[in-house]
This record gives C-alpha cells, sequence and structure tokens, in this order.
C-alpha cells in the first residue's frame, strides 16, 4: 500500500563548453543508470540512483581527449508541500530536497557529493502575485589520496545559476586561461524574486518579473593553486546581481527571460 516508481535512463551528450569561455573544456558522456522511488510520508518521498558514466573529456589546461569511467550510487530525500493556483500559476509553501551520492567502485574518479537546496513561496494580492525565495548548497569531497577532483566534474556559478553573469563566470582562475574558471569544491548560492501581471489577460499567463541573485563558488583542488610555476587567481568572494524579466507560460512549458546586471564584479 505505497505508491512506488521506477525506471530507467539512457543518454549521449556532447558538451561544447569551451566555446562558451568560461568552461574551458569539451566532453562527451554516455550514461545509463536505473531509478527507484517510494513515498515516505504525505510530503516526503525518497529516490535511489544508480548509473554508470562512460565520458570523453578534453580539457583546455591537460591538453588531449581522457577517458573517465564513474560509477555513482545517490539518494535524494524531498519535501514537497505546496498549496497552488494552477490558473494563476501561483504557489504558497516549501520545496526540499536533501541529497548524497558517492562515486566510485572502481571508477577513474572517487568521491562524495553534498547536496540540499530550500525553496519558499508565497502568493498574494488574490494569487496573481508570487513572492520566492531559494537557496542551494553542494559539496565535493574527494575520497583519492591526492584530493583531487577533475575540474569537469566541479562546480561552476554563472549564466542561469547566477543571472547577470557568463557562463562560469564567478571563482578562480587559471592566471593563462584567464577567461577559464578552474570551478570549485563547493557553492552555495540563492536567489529571491517577485513575480507580478503585466496587465495582459491572465488566460495567457504571461507575467513580470524583479529578482536579486547572490553566490559564492569555494575554492579549486589546491594542487591548481599554481600553473606552469605562477600563483592561479583564487576567488572566493561573494557575488550579487539585479535584474528584470518576463515569464510566460507557454503550452510547451514555462519560458523565462532576464536581464541582470552584476553589482560586484572583478577584473577577469
Amino acid at each position: 500500500n505505497r505508491e512506488l516508481s521506477g525506471g530507467f535512463d539512457v543518454s549521449y551528450t556532447e558538451y561544447e563548453y569551451s566555446k562558451l569561455g568560461g568552461y574551458g573544456y569539451d566532453r562527451d558522456s554516455f550514461v545509463v543508470s536505473g531509478r527507484l522511488g517510494w513515498r515516505l510520508t504525505d510530503h516526503w518521498t525518497q529516490t535511489m540512483r544508480l548509473s554508470a558514466s562512460f565520458d570523453q573529456n578534453y580539457d583546455l589546461q591537460l591538453g588531449g581527449w581522457h577517458k573517465a569511467n564513474l560509477y555513482t550510487l545517490g539518494t535524494n530525500l524531498r519535501y514537497y508541500n505546496l498549496h497552488s493556483n494552477f490558473q494563476q500559476n501561483t504557489h504558497t509553501g516549501i520545496v526540499g530536497d536533501l541529497g548524497v551520492a558517492y562515486t566510485g567502485f572502481g571508477g577513474t574518479s572517487t568521491f562524495m557529493r553534498y547536496s540540499a537546496d530550500i525553496t519558499a513561496l508565497w502568493k498574494f494580492f488574490d494569487d496573481r502575485w508570487q513572492f520566492k525565495t531559494g537557496w542551494e548548497f553542494g559539496y565535493l569531497q574527494s575520497l583519492e589520496s591526492d584530493n583531487y577532483i577533475p575540474r569537469v566534474y566541479r562546480y561552476f556559478l554563472g549564466g542561469e545559476s547566477l543571472r547577470g553573469f557568463d557562463v562560469a563566470g564567478v571563482g578562480s582562475r587559471n592566471w593563462y586561461y584567464r577567461t577559464y574558471s578552474l570551478g570549485g569544491l563547493w557553492k552555495a548560492n540563492g536567489s529571491t524574486q517577485i513575480n507580478f501581471p503585466i496587465f495582459i489577460p491572465d488566460e495567457y499567463q504571461i507575467k513580470g518579473f524583479v529578482f536579486m541573485d547572490y553566490g559564492i563558488l569555494g575554492k579549486p583542488p589546491r594542487r591548481e593553486y599554481e600553473y606552469k610555476g605562477r600563483s592561479n587567481i583564487i576567488d572566493e568572494d561573494w557575488r550579487t546581481s539585479v535584474g528584470v524579466g518576463i515569464y510566460w507560460n507557454t503550452p510547451m512549458g514555462p519560458m523565462n527571460f532576464s536581464w541582470g546586471w552584476p553589482l560586484k564584479v572583478n577584473k577577469y
């Protein structure tokens, strides 16, 4: 008498991140995974996931293509408690996730990944306005003797995750490849946003919004504090931005158009 869900996923993805200017790497990834989920209470669910990822990674700092096989077992706890007005697409309540995953089992890298996020929403003014605020946290723990995690599996901030900044535009930089982020072993970022009607009939489900994004990206592994005998730019500063945008709940799914302006930047 308990709701269960199960399934599998097979995907092949080519990431051409070197063209974006911030990541500095390309990646071809073939992933096979299976998942099983169940309901714990009215508001809590749990999911288990086992995956195998067969990657080809090209890092501009290292040069050449390198194979990587990652085998991961993880679990996620989700809390969901929302009261929704579906016509206005507004909600009041809290959604949160807690996750932990182990990558190893003889693969090319061994590390733990811990994650958490929480979002609070409140609808008001006849359910036509909505206040939304949320936080995301992530932490990587290497289980290798050299405490190293390849750059392609670290955290990055910027672009969609920190509007107003370039993709991977936040964090430490290589002194030679100054446009490329070194990524971080941990992150904390959040956003506060107000959605409001913009004098268009409600049935079109188009709203405007204003937002403030904020975040911080942790340091890379210590062995990347230097490159070719010179110190890299190690950046662990808070970043904030503000902006405006338009939200459109189309028949094919929601679309967002955002314009952001950074409040604090560094010259690189």
